[in-house]
């Protein structure tokens, strides 16, 4: 039987955490074992102090993860013996085996002139896409949207070491946040039956052929004709002392190429009295899209459930975010803009 070793592959949404020796360690693992992978998510305890159950925090039953030994410059082959399937929750990692009855050894493996280069791909629903869904109203939905990659290259003589993945979110989220009055002046309850992102790219490109820094993210880019894509009303709430109600809306879409301004952005379908109205959101400064970050757009309507009353713009990482926006009816004439924070350093940012 040949001699087999256990690469570990840690992967981690945004960041990842020093390994722990303590589980799944070369010197504890059997050396005849088939090759497995055990896979965590970084972030999950920041994200669960702040209650978003959408952000995806831990692996779970029949997720799959894709790894490839690849080549510089050219694109991966992520086919059915890549595939990697969840076997078993560890305390810190979970552990994964290769699917379809594959066995994977370091043999398997070939280098590329100096190094050995892996690039990695994760579906949350397992189910590989070229676009992104354009109906992504329904937690389902919006979860299989999502897409997240990994980047590693180790040296000649770290053969048989354990494998370090990183992964992030190859795509942005936009968070819609609308706070409306309700009763008297106001819209009536659950007013607001749905959002749609407009004027959008949902099919995408990956950057194969750019050499990055090693556990970095690929850059990827919308790419294709402009469509809408469908949010999902991921909750709503009454605050009964200010007589109001707060919508949030989320979607998931590639970084666009071209930046968004000057064009409808967001629509939201309002049901008043059996009337159906639709109030836009169009931007007349760059709103900041970017690789693995979330950007909100926080609103209030005026007393007379019509006039917009607030416009700000703010982008963090995915697990936290806080955003600005203003409403105009579809047949206004007036309308508003947004602005940004600054650009960060190695953010991939929607526009030239």
């Amino acid at each position: 039987m040949k001699r087999l070793k256990y690469i570990m592959l840690y992967a981690g949404l945004l960041a990842i955490t020093a390994c722990s020796s303590e589980e799944f360690s070369p010197d504890e693992t059997d050396k005849d074992a088939e090759v497995c992978l055990a896979a965590s998510v970084s972030g999950s305890e920041a994200t669960s102090r702040a209650g978003e159950s959408y952000i995806k925090t831990a692996f779970t039953n029949k997720d799959q993860i894709r790894l490839a030994n690849a080549t510089f410059f050219g694109k991966p082959d992520f086919g059915n013996n890549t595939i990697y399937s969840f076997t078993e929750k560890g305390t810190e990692w979970d552990k994964f085996t290769p699917a379809n009855g594959n066995s994977v050894t370091w043999n398997d493996f070939s280098p590329t002139s100096f190094v050995y280069m892996f690039e990695a791909i994760y579906y949350p629903g397992n189910n590989p896409f070229d676009y992104v869904p354009t109906d992504q109203n329904s937690e389902a939905a919006f979860k299989e949207a999502d897409l997240l990659l990994a980047h590693h290259r180790m040296s000649l003589d770290e053969r048989f070491n354990d494998i370090y993945l990183t992964f992030y979110h190859a795509f942005a989220m936009i968070r819609v946040e609308a706070i409306v009055p309700i009763g008297a002046g106001g819209l009536p309850q659950n007013a607001i039956q749905s959002a749609s992102l407009k004027n959008v790219q949902t099919e995408y490109t990956i950057d194969y052929t750019s050499t990055i820094q090693n556990d970095g993210l690929r850059t990827v880019t919308g790419d294709g004709e402009l469509t809408d894509v469908k949010m999902w009303l991921q909750s709503k709430s009454v605050n009964s002392k200010d007589k109001t109600q707060t919508y949030i809306f989320l979607g998931i879409i590639p970084v666009p190429k071209e930046q968004i301004t000057g064009t409808d952005f967001v629509h939201f379908n309002v049901n008043v009295n059996n009337m159906e109205k639709t109030y836009r959101f169009v931007p007349n400064s760059s709103i900041i899209i970017r690789q693995a970050r979330v950007t909100i757009l926080k609103l209030k309507l005026g007393t007379d459930g019509d006039l917009p009353l607030l416009l700000d713009a703010e982008i963090k990482p995915w697990t936290e975010a806080s955003a600005g926006m203003i409403l105009d009816e579809e047949d206004s004439s007036t309308d508003n803009g947004q602005t940004g924070e600054e650009n960060q350093p190695g953010d991939q940012e929607g526009g030239a």
